[in-house]
């Protein structure tokens, strides 16, 4: 899991205590100021406490200033101010094609928007499946002029645009994609 040296020692160990099957299907990991942090398995939030349990409201991690400060810092390798104008698009792109949601309050300055106070990170966290566009496929070999990709939150869309064009590139008649 590539995208966990991003996160501070303090979110590292409930991590890396979870289940290995479990810990494999994290989709979205969440820190929200004052908040519990949590994790986001097969569709369901999961707060873990300090070693790893799943656990309530009560037992669960709170999310700190110091950690969103912490967390900006890993995520932005110490250079915030040169990932301004990305974020203040709401994201900031990650290796391996992850992406760091940022939210929090906003102000306009004379060289744009820019961040008050960052009030949360939503890690979105990729997986590459090759076959996932495969139903699709055919649809898109026959050059289609353009695409619109729908769904909800964590749908897939990401993921069925990287299948499809791995698929389009790789099939039996392959496209520059």
């Amino acid at each position: 899991m590539s995208w966990l040296h991003y996160l501070p020692p303090k979110f590292l160990t409930p991590i890396q205590n979870l289940p290995a099957d479990m810990a494999s299907r994290i989709t979205e990991v969440r820190f929200r100021l004052c908040k519990p942090f949590s994790l986001t398995v097969d569709g369901r939030n999961l707060m873990p406490d300090t070693m790893g349990k799943p656990c309530l409201l009560s037992g669960a991690i709170t999310v700190t200033e110091e950690d969103l400060r912490e967390l900006l810092s890993r995520l932005t390798e110490g250079s915030l101010y040169a990932f301004e104008t990305c974020m203040a698009e709401g994201f900031l792109p990650l290796e391996g094609g992850c992406r760091a949601g940022i939210s929090g309050d906003m102000v306009q300055t004379g060289s744009g928007l820019v961040f008050r106070q960052i009030t949360s990170v939503n890690l979105r966290i990729s997986r590459f499946l090759p076959e996932f566009a495969r139903s699709l496929i055919d649809l898109l070999e026959e050059s289609p002029k353009s695409v619109l990709v729908v769904s909800p939150p964590a749908g897939g869309k990401t993921t069925f645009l990287r299948s499809a064009a791995y698929l389009l590139s790789t099939g039996h008649r392959p496209k520059r994609v």
